[in-house]
């Protein structure tokens, strides 16, 4: 029996012929070359409105089917995609979240990205906020690098083991800081390369000192390995030597101006943006909300892990976590 695939208007008027003739559906099955059951919904889809099969109709009906709008969500579905994305999930998370849950509704991505856009078309609730929408970064001139000051003992991503870029590995992490609007306020975030746990911890300042105290606090209490750091060139890591001892991990600086050598550190700075864009000074943003921040990002599905979310990842691994 060949494979199923859209019946062609040559066939469903094969079909017709032999309905008139009132040959039983396995037999116009065999003739048609088709399953049995796709001549039983095809018959009981498209009949016309007097209950006879007629080809042409049938092939209209089928047609219009095809063509309706696949964004015009209602009832539970709609209810479910302003859910998650006003919860920052992107259009690809929810798809596949949706995919994992039993008996839920499925919806491809592109599905949720024509619905939101057709929303502000239509003047109601613009959904088109909640995507994540990234600018071009703009350099100024790149001059000499030494004046950002010198970091003492710094070792090169060079140097940094092959298994950290395989990510076959847990416990090789990537850290980097967010500055405030007017430099008010700074937050040291950390992510781990495999299961994308993320820690993000409100400092007062850049201060060398309180920055490793905070690093060194949170990174031990968070319950998955750390084997390797690796920092931008920013001189508030200065003291990687006693952050470095006090975890006994090994602390690597990617090179200057290669964002990329950290590339999943600065994706999860991004998603941070969602919640504290740049105009936001950092001061004003009380603890308990960069704690919800970070719950929102470990409890986010990600693509990368399937569609759970870090946490549910690292769990499933046997990684006792602590919050």
């Amino acid at each position: 029996m060949a494979n199923y695939k859209q019946l062609t208007l040559e066939q469903r008027y094969q079909i017709q012929t032999l309905v008139q003739q009132k040959y039983k559906q396995y037999e116009i099955a065999s003739f048609v070359n088709v399953s049995n059951s796709t001549i039983s919904r095809e018959i009981k889809k498209n009949v016309s409105l007097s209950g006879d099969y007629v080809a042409t109709e049938a092939h209209k009906l089928r047609a219009n089917r095809c063509q309706r709008e696949p964004y015009k969500m209602k009832s539970a579905l709609e209810k479910q995609v302003v859910r998650f994305l006003k919860e920052r999930y992107s259009p690809e998370q929810i798809s596949g979240v949706l995919a994992l849950q039993a008996g839920s509704k499925q919806i491809s991505h592109e599905s949720i990205y024509k619905y939101i856009y057709a929303q502000k078309e239509s003047g109601n609730e613009s959904l088109i906020s909640y995507l994540r929408i990234r600018h071009k970064k703009k350099y100024g001139k790149r001059g000499n690098s030494s004046k950002r000051g010198t970091i003492l003992n710094r070792v090169g991503i060079e140097h940094r083991p092959a298994i950290v870029e395989s990510n076959t590995q847990v416990g090789h992490w990537e850290g980097d800081t967010i500055i405030g609007a007017n430099h008010e306020g700074v937050l040291l975030t950390l992510v781990e390369r495999v299961t994308k746990y993320t820690i993000v911890a409100k400092l007062h300042s850049k201060n060398v000192n309180e920055l490793a105290n905070a690093l060194i606090t949170r990174a031990t209490r968070c319950g998955i390995p750390i084997r390797t750091i690796t920092f931008d060139n920013g001189k508030e890591f200065a003291k990687h030597q006693k952050i470095s001892a006090s975890l006994k991990a090994d602390i690597y600086f990617a090179n200057p101006y290669h964002s990329w050598e950290r590339g999943l550190n600065e994706n999860t700075n991004g998603l941070i943006r969602q919640y504290i864009p740049k105009s936001c000074p950092i001061t004003i943003v009380k603890k308990s909300d960069v704690k919800w921040i970070e719950d929102q990002l470990n409890n986010r599905p990600r693509k990368t892990l399937g569609y759970l979310s870090p946490t549910q990842f690292a769990l499933k691994n046997n990684i006792a976590l602590q919050t």
